[in-house]
């Protein structure tokens, strides 16, 4: 028990964690495993919720986590919290007891580790529900028991297959990457033998890593914190092939050895240097959520997977280790204005593709089109003196071979781009992007760059028709010098320096971003759930009642998505700050369940805390007076361009407090001049004016047949491959007019009706249950009876 409440630092220093002890290989070398966070009232913030989020994929490579004791509920974010425990192998222990979590939750979460997710077939074997209020179902209790017991029985037969295998070189090679054994785990080497619940077998990397990086480790000698200073080169073996551990024994010796200095000076030379113009390269992602169609109504733009490419092209110019500078933002034309104003050598276009137009944003989440000959004045105006805007350009974009057409004739001497009549699967554009930057990182010509990225197309696994798919990638012009390298670069010892990449998605898991300004709250954003899709006119009009009312309230029952929307519209936000000038500053606040008479403490002190942990408020006194607590809320917020989000208000309601919130919001609305809140609840304040200001109403509904199938292909056990959702996708959605329609709108067909009864009827959370509940036979029935 610590007091840490909201937890912000606490998610900051395992974000941390988790990038420095990521190596180059796909395999981790993390010493933690066991983290205790349990009576530290994590259910006031959004720590707990982050935290288990970093489960998934084993981002945290923890064996035992113990959240328990800390009044947490599932609420919207409960999605995310069971997709990262059945995204997780590595985990064997898991404390949830004494919390607060629904029915509905632990039924979801039995659901999934039942069907092939963390149970039986990886790493869960137990798993602590007990004191949860309300208690569990004697169905519950019966299914968690044979679920665990299962678990064991698979855990015991994998470590008994195991132990009969000799040791490998990963085994022996494990402290050489900085995991320093303990002393069970060295007569565990001396035995010839792993334990089933021991560190992980850890790939081993390029040996320059152990000379760069001191590590500090627990010494069995000394009973303190040794100092570790690795040697280059492999670590030696005795003649029986066990790894010699005295280097771990004698860490206090080389700790007080005489120390070279000039290491350390060239590697801080290094990080203060700055890469030239031309070994910059900016990445313009355009995201818009809707266009007007001829009749000026509003049509969804499909969300692209614009945070795997992000990753991919950080893990390329990462695996390449060179003085290259990468730089992300969103596709405006003033943000291509300021990369051609900064001189950058090179630019990365990604974004939906059109025949004769750039997909651009506008600056409140519309489409702005950008046809050719706008573009060529554009960038042709833009370079002082008329010369090329960058000596690179890549359009990954279906059909958009004009605008690199348009590129090449502003001057710009290498172009890659698609054809013009061809449409790119995403699977080839992004196997094409990897091997092609990571090439040129490393200085390979643009040519071999060209050809190596190709060659990676047409040997994927992932892509159908990948010889006619690899043809669809075009280097102009033509008959252009390609023979050269872009980037003239030299090796870093690490990368990204500490200003070598900027403005990186805020929405990832890990954050990159050493020098883009992210604050503390913004680092804490919730994360969407898994699946969230099918909203963007929704988000684009609650987009726009943020950026021009000072109040808004989206409404809707529970389990509609309020919060989950609400989530992802934060980081829409966060990642176009140099575009959205109204908005510096998110806080996110979700309301917990009340405790006794704690009702108000259940909005404004997690509020308050999450101001004191980013040093914007002074810290109170424990039991300081409630009015207090209000002025040291408005003086913090006073000359700050915040939105403040309110999470599950109705939480309030029934209670004496309920009648002091908009006494607070009508306060805080009279004291600030430049705050913007956006709360969701179940109804609306009902309120004519608080301090002047009017409450802006937007109810939300559910999901339509296409998202509703959607939604539910990515959830079911039961479809398990991107083919296997794409059809059926086109067995159940084949008209566009029943596509578009939700379950209570006019004109739906009986089968139409069908379809989204037997998935929730659009609601996301019924979607989820019923993805998670329904069996194999009746997958297969309710596919037959539809058609």
């Amino acid at each position: 028990k610590n007091d840490i409440g909201t937890g912000d630092q606490v998610v900051k220093v395992l974000k941390n964690y988790v990038t420095k002890y990521r190596k180059r290989s796909s395999s981790w070398c993390s010493p933690l495993h066991t983290l205790n966070l349990s009576l530290n009232d994590l259910g006031i913030g959004n720590a707990a919720l982050e935290i288990i989020a970093m489960l998934k994929n084993d981002a945290l490579c923890l064996k035992s986590l113990d959240v328990s004791a800390n009044g947490l509920t599932d609420g919207d974010g409960f999605l995310n919290v069971i997709s990262s425990i059945g995204n997780n192998k590595r985990l064997v222990e898991l404390n949830l007891s004494k919390n607060m979590f629904s029915t509905f939750f632990i039924d979801g979460l039995l659901n999934v580790i039942s069907a092939g997710g963390s149970g039986t077939s990886q790493g869960l074997s137990f798993l602590h529900l007990n004191g949860n209020i309300p208690p569990l179902t004697k169905t519950q209790e019966e299914s968690l028991s044979h679920i665990l017991h299962t678990a064991r029985k698979e855990q015991l037969k994998v470590h008994f297959q195991e132990s009969k295998k000799p040791a490998t070189v990963d085994e022996k090679e494990k402290i050489s990457l900085g995991a320093a054994p303990t002393i069970e785990e060295e007569s565990e080497y001396d035995n010839s033998s792993s334990n089933l619940f021991s560190g992980e077998k850890i790939a081993k990397t390029n040996d320059n890593d152990d000379a760069l990086y001191p590590s500090f480790s627990q010494d069995s000698n000394n009973m303190g914190i040794g100092v570790e200073l690795r040697p280059f080169g492999p670590h030696r073996s005795n003649s029986d092939g066990r790894l010699l551990t005295q280097h771990r024994r004698s860490a206090l010796d080389n700790a007080i050895a005489p120390v070279d200095y000039s290491t350390e000076i060239a590697l801080r030379k290094e990080k203060n240097r700055t890469p030239s113009k031309g070994n910059m390269i900016t990445v313009l992602f355009s995201a818009p959520l809707v266009w007007r169609d001829q009749n000026n109504s509003y049509q969804p733009i499909e969300m692209l997977d614009f945070e795997l490419e992000r990753e991919l092209l950080w893990q390329c110019f990462k695996e390449a280790s060179m003085d290259i500078e990468l730089s992300f933002d969103n596709a405006t034309t003033d943000r291509l204005q300021a990369t051609m104003t900064k001189c950058c050598g090179c630019l990365h276009f990604s974004g939906h593709g059109h025949p004769n137009y750039l997909t651009f944003e506008d600056f409140s989440g519309g489409l702005h089109w950008l046809g050719v000959d706008n573009l060529k004045n554009l960038i042709s105006s833009g370079v002082k003196g008329g010369g090329a805007p960058f000596k690179f350009v890549f359009v990954s974009a279906c059909h958009s071979g004009l605008a690199g057409r348009t590129f090449v004739s502003a001057g710009v001497p290498h172009v890659v781009c698609c054809h013009q009549e061809s449409e790119l699967m995403d699977s080839a554009a992004l196997a094409f992007t990897r091997a092609f930057y990571l090439a040129l990182a490393v200085g390979r010509t643009v040519k071999d760059s060209f050809e190596i990225g190709k060659q990676a197309v047409n040997v994927s696994p992932t892509v159908p028709n990948s010889e006619e798919e690899m043809k669809k990638f075009v280097l102009l012009p033509e008959d252009g010098n390609h023979d050269v390298p872009v980037f003239d670069a030299e090796p870093v010892c690490e990368w990204p320096r500490k200003s070598g990449a900027v403005g990186f998605s805020r929405r990832n898991l890990y954050q990159r971003s050493s020098g883009d300004g992210a604050s503390l709250q913004d680092l804490s954003l919730p994360t969407p759930p898994q699946g969230f899709l099918g909203r963007e006119i929704d988000m684009y009009h609650v987009l726009n009642a943020v950026l021009t009312k000072r109040f808004v309230s989206l409404v809707g029952p529970t389990g509609i998505g309020r919060g989950s929307l609400a989530s992802a519209l934060c980081h829409y936000i966060s990642d176009r700050k140099s575009t959205m000038i109204t908005i510096e500053t998110i806080y996110y606040v979700r309301a917990r369940q009340k405790r006794g008479n704690d009702g108000m403490a259940s909005v404004i002190n997690p509020f308050y805390k999450q101001l004191v942990a980013a040093g914007k408020a002074k810290n109170l006194p424990k039991g300081a007076d409630m009015d207090d607590v209000f002025q040291s809320i408005f003086k913090a917020l006073s000359k700050v361009k915040a939105l403040v989000v309110f999470d599950r208000v109705e939480v309030l309601d029934g209670t004496e407090e309920a009648q002091e919130f908009p006494l607070f919001l009508s306060t805080l609305f009279r004291e600030t001049r430049n705050v913007r809140v956006l709360m969701t609840a179940c109804k609306p304040l009902g309120l004519s004016t608080l301090g002047g200001v009017g409450e802006h109403t937007l109810r939300l509904g559910p999901l339509n047949l296409k998202s509703t199938v959607r939604l539910f292909a990515i959830l079911c056990p039961q479809v398990h491959t991107g083919e296997e959702r794409r059809r059926l996708l086109e067995l159940l959605v084949t008209d566009d007019t029943q596509a578009r329609l939700c379950h209570d709108d006019e004109g739906i067909t009986k089968r139409t009706r069908k379809i989204l009864m037997f998935m929730g009827n659009g609601v996301p959370s019924r979607t989820f249950n019923a993805a998670y509940q329904t069996s194999k036979k009746e997958y297969e029935d309710f596919l037959n009876n539809v058609n």
